[in-house]
């Protein structure tokens, strides 16, 4: 049996890296499907902050279950985020189109993220604004 060069094995561990990259949030999310999050980028972030600060103390959050939330309150978070849910898959579109043209224009900055853009940077971003995080 030929052995493999270096440059083929190089080759091969190269194509691996994007399929990792997009595999891992993939499982991670289906993982998080049926199990509550323990954390998020932003809660860790979060307590970064408070240990470089010399505090001791821990960023704490109690998973509520949805059979203990009054119907209204997740309504009412949909309505004040993202109204137009019900009409897009994610991704509002001509939202986004819209900003990207006031931006271009020189219009102020503001952000055109939907319900389920938020989610994903809130478990998987950084809180600073740029182009790359949005």
């Amino acid at each position: 049996m030929p052995r493999k060069t270096p440059k083929r094995r190089w080759t091969r561990w190269l194509w691996r890296i994007p399929a990792i990259l997009l595999g891992a949030p993939i499982l991670l999310i289906a993982v998080l499907r049926w199990i509550d999050p323990p954390t998020s980028a932003f809660m860790m972030q979060r307590q970064f902050e408070l240990w470089t600060a010399g505090s001791t103390a821990w960023v704490r959050y109690d998973w509520v279950d949805w059979e203990r939330i009054a119907p209204a309150v997740p309504l009412a978070a949909v309505a004040a985020e993202d109204q137009h849910f019900p009409n897009h898959w994610g991704f509002d579109l001509g939202a986004i189109a819209e900003v990207v043209s006031e931006r271009g224009e020189g219009g102020r900055v503001r952000g055109a993220s939907t319900i389920s853009q938020q989610v994903a940077k809130n478990l998987f971003l950084w809180s600073g604004r740029s182009w790359v995080r949005g």
